[in-house]
C-alpha cells in the first residue's frame, strides 16, 4: 500500500496523512465499515503505530465522528475502533448532528452547512492539552475544516490533525 508521511495544511493547521486514497484503501474501508468487519480495526495505522507515538507524543486524539445512526447500525464508530486497537488515548469531543456527507456537496453548500458538527461535554477535557483530530479519509477537506474550526475555539496547547489517507478529488465549485 506504500505508506508515507505527507504534510498538508487545512484551515491554517498542520496535518499529516499516510496513504493516497486508492482502490485498496477504499476496499479495506468498505469491508471494515460497510461489512462491519470489526477485526480489521488493528490493520489501520499498524505500520505507523510507532511513528504516531513519536510524532504525537502527549497528544489526545479526537476522532471525527460519524452520524449516530451510522454508528448504531454498524455497532461501532470506525475511527474510535482504529484508535482503541492501538491503545491510543482519545476523547469523543465532537458529535455529528446532521446526516450529511460533505463530500457530496458543492463548495457553497459545504460553507452553508457548517453546523454539521458540535462540541460535546467531553470537549472541556481538552483545555490546555495537545490535541490531534483524526479521521480515516480526507476527501475535500470540508469535514476536517469544520471540526478544526470547533476545536480552535477551545484553549488547547497545540492542534494538529491526522488522516490515514487523502484523495485529491477536484472540489465542485457550482
Amino acid at each position: 500500500m506504500n505508506p508515507k508521511l505527507e504534510k498538508i495544511l487545512i484551515n491554517g493547521i498542520k496535518g499529516y496523512y499516510f496513504y493516497d486514497y486508492n482502490d485498496k484503501i477504499q476496499s479495506l474501508l468498505y469491508q471494515f465499515k460497510g461489512c462491519y468487519d470489526l477485526p480489521l480495526a488493528p490493520i489501520f495505522f499498524s505500520y505507523q503505530k510507532i511513528l504516531i507515538k513519536v510524532y504525537f507524543h502527549g497528544y489526545i486524539f479526537v476522532p471525527v465522528p460519524s452520524y449516530e445512526n451510522s454508528d448504531e447500525e454498524r455497532g461501532f464508530n470506525h475511527v474510535e475502533e482504529m484508535l482503541k486497537s492501538h491503545n491510543f488515548t482519545y476523547i469523543s469531543a465532537l458529535k455529528k448532528v446532521k446526516d450529511v456527507k460533505q463530500a457530496n456537496l458543492d463548495k457553497a453548500s459545504r460553507e452553508k452547512n457548517s453546523d454539521v458538527f458540535v462540541l460535546t461535554e467531553k470537549a472541556k477535557y481538552l483545555a490546555n492539552k495537545k490535541v490531534c483530530l483524526i479521521d480515516d479519509v480526507i476527501t475535500t477537506g470540508s469535514t476536517i475544516h469544520s471540526c478544526l474550526n470547533l476545536l480552535k475555539s477551545l484553549p488547547t496547547k497545540k492542534l494538529k490533525f491526522l488522516a490515514m489517507s487523502h484523495t485529491l478529488l477536484k472540489q465542485k465549485e457550482n
